[in-house]
């Protein structure tokens, strides 16, 4: 339930939540920020990918509290919207749950703020760091997996990435 949840604020964070890959690397990121519980993330071509996220969503969109629209056209990016059922479901079950609000408002400010190659560079260098690589192996091991990303880039989106933690901590130190 928890995760569903999380799923809910995340997508409900905007009218219109653009993109499969920008969900996953915000709920990524919400997820190693400590703030959505946890779900079993994999590397995958666009870095950090979760099957079961993917599956959730399926399951919300079955339920008819998400509704999910695909384009035909290559490389447009779905885009994901809550129906009545999914605001109802977060009114219900959410109000219960404070810390829901900071995931709904990292979710926000990540869309928003960040686009998709940042949010890529971003997870993808938190995902190798968790698996074993220091920042800087991090750094060079996505330059080899990922060639198109020029390193000005990966470079702004690791500074993005270590401000934002350090926003997190210092917002939770404060609670």
């Amino acid at each position: 339930m928890q995760n569903w949840l999380k799923l809910l604020e995340i997508i409900g964070s905007k009218q219109e939540f653009e993109g499969a890959v920008k969900l996953h690397k915000i709920a990524y990121l919400a997820q190693s920020l400590g703030m959505a519980p946890s779900e079993r993330f994999g590397w995958h071509l666009y870095g950090p990918y979760a099957h079961s996220l993917a599956a959730r969503v399926e399951e919300l969109n079955l339920m008819g509290a998400v509704e999910v629209e695909s384009t035909d056209h290559p490389g447009a990016p779905d885009q994901f919207r809550l129906t009545p059922l999914g605001r109802q479901m977060l009114a219900l079950l959410g109000a219960r749950e404070g810390e829901n609000a900071a995931v709904r408002q990292l979710a926000r400010r990540l869309h928003d703020g960040w686009n998709r190659e940042e949010l890529e560079i971003a997870a993808s260098i938190e995902f190798l760091v968790r698996n074993g690589r220091t920042g800087e192996q991090a750094i060079e091991e996505l330059a080899e997996l990922k060639p198109q990303f020029d390193q000005a880039a990966v470079r702004a989106a690791v500074g993005k990435l270590d401000l934002l933690r350090e926003e997190v901590q210092a917002s939770s130190k404060a609670e």
